[in-house]
């Protein structure tokens, strides 16, 4: 057998993107989460009742 079949690719061992986060990232994108999940079920109490006439 050659030399050539032993081979270990160099990256074989590279972390997972998420993994590779730091914690702030995480933070961060959980709190996007949420908010986006916040605005899709209570969308008129935060941005207010825009279909009203004062007048």
């Amino acid at each position: 057998m050659s030399n050539e079949s032993y081979r270990i690719p160099q990256d074989v061992d590279a972390p997972i993107p998420i993994f590779a986060w730091e914690m702030t990232e995480v933070v961060v994108a959980i709190m996007v989460i949420g908010v986006g999940i916040i605005m899709r079920f209570y969308p008129r109490p935060i941005c207010g009742d825009l279909s009203h006439d004062d007048g």
